[in-house]
């Protein structure tokens, strides 16, 4: 697996957001398993699992890091991937995020979208992880939530909120 694009967001006095971009070069092995761990300087580590399919990119995020001491940089460690060849066409397992809007209130920062199972496959859990954008492509603001339950072709949509206004989100 290969470890990118990682990212300690600061959101409130000793609150933090983590990010990190995982991307699966090969497009016949998946990981069922993906036993990670974040460090965060000041603050200690973070264990987490995850999963990633044959050819996928996605973000690993973590909200809500709470601490009483300064946190100065943090990284994502992967820990053992438990590896398992999958035997489907590349491209088979297809997770499309149809429609997506972020809004900003008085109260907060809201995404809400829509995922569509364009596979045969059904998914007892899927990650979604929504990560924000400015204008010159930094991550400004990351969340997360969980589907469960995605049937083949059907669609499910979710909604994740933020205590504050994100300014400068240009894309999703």
């Amino acid at each position: 697996l290969q470890v990118s694009e990682e990212k300690l967001l600061k959101i409130g006095s000793g609150d933090y957001d983590f990010v990190a971009k995982i991307a699966n070069p090969n497009v016949s092995y998946g990981a069922s398993e993906v036993a990670y761990s974040v460090g965060l300087a000041g603050l200690g580590t973070r264990q987490g699992i995850t999963y990633i399919l044959p050819g996928q990119t996605k973000y690993v995020v973590l909200t809500s890091l709470r601490t009483d001491s300064e946190v100065s940089s943090a990284g994502l460690k992967i820990n053992s991937v438990q590896w398992e060849k999958l035997d489907m066409p590349s491209g088979e397992v297809n997770l499309i995020n149809r429609r997506g809007d972020f809004l900003n209130t008085p109260s907060g920062g809201s995404f809400e979208g829509v995922v569509f199972n364009d596979s045969n496959y059904d998914f007892d859990s899927v990650e979604v992880s929504v990560v924000l954008f400015d204008s010159f492509s930094n991550i400004v603001g990351v969340n997360r939530t969980e589907i469960r339950t995605l049937l083949a072709k059907t669609e499910r949509s979710y909604k994740v909120t933020w205590p504050s206004q994100i300014e400068s989100v240009a894309r999703t």
